[in-house]
């Protein structure tokens, strides 16, 4: 069996290796450097790409590795010949899983030390304090680099392999368990990648424009949720202020009125999230590879 899933899966083993070079290489030489023109195009769009590369992954092993493999041996029928040859399907389950799990978990963990190198380019200057928006989220300092560095990008990758195995195992169609298996993980990314900053109670800073104090601090190391004007009972304005004063000192008339308000995660909540966010994607790894097992153990077919 082991030299089985070897052979059905080094081609795409051996290409995952080749990507990881190649990344790495071009993450090195772009990263220490200074260029302009193209070169600085081309730098900009692979440094960007570190902050996305646990998605691509994710689909590309939710898709193309977990969802056809239980789907394509059920449609071709292969699963008759290979679970009635001296292999359990158990034992078939353990061992291609196993094998699939512990190469996927090596090459993210590559991934992530190729994406935290990138960050480190930026450690201590201003690129690093400066705010981004990833994935609808306006993130700086460690928060830039949340879902693609550390432990968290490797779950994402566990859990693409859990759910695309899981679809194909349910829909038992390849084609329509790739489409399924591709949908449902980028919703599932995206709605967490939306709504983790949530999962801890966010802080509250209030400050007007003449008295913005440790605003600066903040936002050296913050993920903001939300930044708006709240009037003076702490309510929220809704859409542009319009001040009523029709000389050229009525907006500086008008806005004292009210204050901005900013909601966010600090720095000392990063390591607490990865580990939340972390143990939600491993709970739900861990159901749906208990529901693989049952559902092929008990197949009749």
């Amino acid at each position: 069996m082991t030299w089985l899933t070897w052979c059905q899966y080094r081609v795409a083993l051996l290409c995952a290796v080749v990507a990881i070079v190649l990344y790495a290489t071009a993450v090195v030489v772009l990263g220490a450097g200074s260029y302009s023109g193209p070169w600085f195009a081309l730098r900009s769009m692979v440094l960007g790409s570190s902050s996305l590369w646990s998605l691509w992954l994710g689909l590309i092993v939710a898709t193309f590795i977990g969802a056809p493999l239980i789907a394509r041996e059920r449609e071709q029928g292969t699963h008759h010949f290979t679970w009635t040859q001296g292999v359990g399907r158990t034992h078939w389950l353990v061992v291609k899983l196993g094998l699939l799990l512990l190469g996927l978990v090596v090459l993210s963990i590559g991934f992530a030390l190729i994406a935290n190198k990138r960050f480190e380019f930026e450690t201590n200057t201003a690129a690093n304090h400066s705010m981004i928006t990833v994935l609808g989220i306006r993130v700086a300092g460690s928060w830039r680099g949340f879902f693609s560095t550390n432990i968290v990008s490797v779950m994402l990758v566990i859990f693409a392999l859990a759910l695309g195995t899981a679809v194909g195992c349910f829909v038992r169609r390849n084609i329509p368990a790739m489409t399924t298996a591709f949908v449902l993980f980028l919703i599932i990314f995206l709605a967490l990648t939306n709504w983790y900053t949530y999962l801890l109670p966010p802080r509250t800073y209030t400050y007007t424009e003449d008295h913005q104090g440790y605003l600066q601090t903040v936002l050296q190391n913050a993920a903001v949720i939300k930044w708006t004007y709240v009037d003076q009972q702490g309510n929220e304005v809704k859409g542009y202020i319009v001040c009523s004063a029709s000389s050229s000192k009525g907006t500086d008339v008008c806005i004292p009125n009210y204050s901005q308000q900013l909601i966010y995660q600090p720095v000392e909540n990063y390591w607490l999230l990865q580990w939340i966010v972390s143990g939600i994607l491993f709970v739900l790894s861990l159901g749906l590879g208990l529901a693989v097992f049952l559902r092929v153990r008990s197949s009749v077919d």
